[in-house]
């Protein structure tokens, strides 16, 4: 089976349409054809199917090439269209291929008609991929536009390190108009150094050559905006061909949020470390002194103080005093007592609540301590809380030299208060448990010496009392007895009482030694 091929003939001649599709088998094609001889017909058989190619007769007597060309131009479809004819001239035959006509063959030459056809063939096909490119094309560059307008992110295009075209959103975050910023460069757009120390011009020059070589760029810059703002950013650098040239396309995303959120981070991770350093430090002693001079220690060197300043509160819960100071001017800060409620750190004690001031002299709050100078100073004051009592309060003064404090230092300050407030209750508890076991040596040690006198009192009482009143009552009894010679009368009853009294009285003294021994 040939080639499939669907012909369209105008031929008022039933053998002349005959011939063609004979010579159009002969040639390999599986023809399948209509024959049409008026412009109606013709019209209505471009419209009822597709067809690969027009065969049409130059003169016919009502309907001729001519005619069929220029219905087939206005339909729209590129169809191969051969004028086939026995009297057309050379001249004639010019002016139907510039009408439009891809070829001609004359009717005693039909053998180029295949040749003719296929060649046509392959050029419609040609014709149509190339369409479809085209019109690919067209809808890449449609998307592609919709794109550059429409993207969040900034694009440029540059020719060398010129900007020859930016789309919106490049307008918007560099705050400039797309005539601001045509036929600059990205110097332009950009401080003269960037964090590193190197030339913006000169690392931006590198980046575009580069990319110009066919390596894609990736990297973080510093861009300023027109307003001379500046922000973080990160910039893709590709090569790209425009009409044979080579381009470079910029995209530049602005990551100030995101450095923000990972620099935020980051100083999270140091003060978390430093918390769990610092609670560490705090806990290795439980002298109260000691903890709350490690606690202002750190607080002084972590959060770039110049003054730092822990105060307890007073048994009676009005005063606070400075136990600790850290500072030039740290012996007047102790000299000076607060009442609660009296000065910015007072006024913390008072309400429970962390307070950062960074310009103090303009504090209707704040308290001058004699023999320190009047001065612009920042301030952050936390709580000490424990068991949702204020214990104290921890200061920290910046001088006007320094930037002023943050929320991040004051959030970190609150973070440190709170080990803080239980590491002092934990020294002070244990100092309270220390005097309470000194007490209690000291009254067992009075315990031991009351029970050496009380043994002493025993070995007198045994030695000065039994022995005397053993002697007594033995010569009592001697007495009583007459064995020491005969008693008078009127002696009987005296000696017999003698001997009686010192009995009871040895008794007592026996008692007494037993109850002392118990």
């Amino acid at each position: 089976m040939g080639e499939p091929i669907r012909v369209l003939i105008v031929e008022d001649s039933e053998d002349d349409g005959l011939l063609i599709t004979r010579q159009l088998r002969k040639g390999g094609f599986d023809v399948q054809s209509l024959r049409v001889d008026t412009a109606s017909s013709f019209t209505t058989a471009l419209a009822a199917q597709s067809w690969d190619v027009v065969i049409a007769d130059f003169s016919l007597p009502a309907f001729g090439g001519l005619e069929a060309l220029r219905l087939l131009r206005e339909s729209g479809q590129d169809i191969p269209f051969i004028i086939v004819s026995g009297t057309i001239g050379e001249d004639v035959a010019v002016a139907a291929m510039k009408a439009g006509a891809h070829d001609y063959v004359m009717k005693d030459d039909l053998a180029r008609l295949v040749p003719a056809v296929r060649r046509e063939l392959q050029e419609a096909e040609v014709r149509r991929a190339r369409r479809r490119a085209e019109q690919a094309l067209r809808e890449s560059e449609e998307k592609y536009r919709s794109l550059f307008q429409n993207a969040y992110d900034a694009i440029f295009l540059m020719d060398e390190d010129i900007f020859v075209d930016c789309n919106p959103a490049a307008e918007e975050m560099f705050r400039c108009s797309k005539e601001e910023i045509v036929g600059h460069s990205p110097a332009s757009l950009s401080p003269p150094r960037q964090p590193d120390g190197g030339d913006s011009r000169t690392k931006a020059l590198k980046m575009i050559r580069a990319a110009l070589t066919g390596t894609r760029q990736v990297f973080e810059w510093v861009h300023r905006r027109c307003d001379d703002s500046l922000f973080d950013a990160e910039v893709s650098l590709s090569r790209l061909f425009l009409g044979g040239k080579p381009m470079v396309l910029a995209i530049v995303r602005d990551v100030t949020e995101r450095k923000r959120a990972e620099k935020m981070l980051r100083r999270r991770n140091r003060e978390l470390t430093a918390l769990y350093e610092i609670g560490r430090d705090i806990s290795a002693t439980l002298d109260l002194q000691t903890v709350l001079e490690r606690i202002a220690m750190h607080a002084r060197a972590l959060l770039k103080a110049d003054d730092s300043e822990v105060y307890l509160m007073d048994d009676d819960g009005e005063t606070l005093r400075a136990i600790v100071a850290l500072g030039e001017y740290a012996e007047h800060i102790k000299a000076l007592p607060l009442r609660v409620g009296e000065g910015i750190v007072g006024y913390v004690a008072q309400s429970g609540v962390a307070e950062m001031v960074n310009r103090v002299d303009l504090d209707p709050r704040a308290v001058q301590v004699n023999g320190t100078p009047v001065e612009p100073q920042a301030l952050i004051c936390a709580p000490l809380t424990y068991q949702e009592r204020v214990i104290g309060v921890i200061s920290l003064a910046r001088n006007e030299s320094r930037e002023p404090f943050e929320p991040a230092d004051l959030n970190f300050l609150i973070g440190l208060s709170w080990q803080a407030a239980i590491a002092i209750e934990n020294a002070r508890m244990f100092a309270q448990e220390e005097q309470r076991v000194i007490e209690l040596a000291r009254a067992l040690e009075k315990q031991r010496e009351l029970d050496d006198l009380k043994d002493q009192l025993i070995q007198n009482v045994s030695h000065e009392l039994r022995t005397p009143l053993g002697i007594i009552r033995g010569y009592a009894e001697l007495l009583d007895t007459g064995e020491l010679g005969e008693l008078r009368p009127e002696q009987r009853e005296p000696v017999a009482i003698i001997a009686r009294r010192a009995r009871m009285l040895g008794k007592l003294v026996s008692n007494l030694t037993t109850a002392l021994e118990v």
